[in-house]
């Protein structure tokens, strides 16, 4: 599974519009300046997930977790594959046949316990790990909002009109919310500096 695959359902998460924000002074003491489009900016979610550090981070520990599980998983198979080729040296109703068979499904019943066990916690570390993320993403849009005086931000998603069917195509039309902006009112870059500074600093 690819990096950008693995993070997309994350993105499609938060495919809403973002948070009406208050003109209000910068909590960090950055100067307001008026906004050069209007009071309403616009911002891609999706694309800072894909290139923030910290996501990029966090995909490449879930993967390592994830192969772990898989490793493990693998040995476990091969121990219960030994025990198959062990059974076939003894006959059906012989005590070490039965004890053999009992063995094996125990085992069996183990490893698949043991990997749904690890992989149901990865997925809740994931939940939580990504909602942080996303609390920090809608934070730092509000503080570059209030800081460049915007007081609405819409999610802006990446222009793709690429589609499949009639179907496809209808649903992805009644679903954009923003159908132009102005480069000047695009925040995506400044948030996504002002996240990877952040991360950066903050980094053990």
């Amino acid at each position: 599974m690819t990096r950008n695959a693995y993070l997309w359902p994350v993105a499609v998460l938060i495919t809403g519009a973002f948070v009406a924000i208050a003109l209000l002074a910068s909590p960090d003491g950055f100067a307001q300046v008026a906004p050069a489009g209007g009071d309403v900016a616009v911002c891609d979610v999706a694309q800072i997930f894909n290139q923030y550090d910290r996501a990029n981070d966090l995909t490449d520990d879930f993967a390592k977790r994830r192969d772990a599980i898989v490793e493990e998983g693998k040995k476990r198979a091969g121990r219960i594959e030994a025990l198959k080729e062990e059974l076939s040296g003894y006959k059906p109703g012989e005590d070490d046949y039965e004890e053999l068979v009992q063995e094996i499904q125990r085992q069996a019943i183990e490893a698949q316990a043991w990997q749904e066990y690890k992989l149901t916690i990865v997925g809740r570390d994931h939940h939580r790990l990504t909602t942080e993320m996303y609390e920090e993403i809608l934070n730092m849009v509000e503080t570059v909002a209030v800081e460049q005086g915007y007081k609405l931000v819409l999610f802006r998603e990446t222009r793709d009109t690429t589609t499949e069917n009639m179907n496809q195509l209808l649903a992805q039309m009644e679903s954009r919310k923003v159908l132009y902006s102005s480069p000047s009112v695009d925040i995506t870059q400044t948030v996504l500096a002002r996240l990877n500074r952040q991360y950066k600093a903050n980094r053990p």
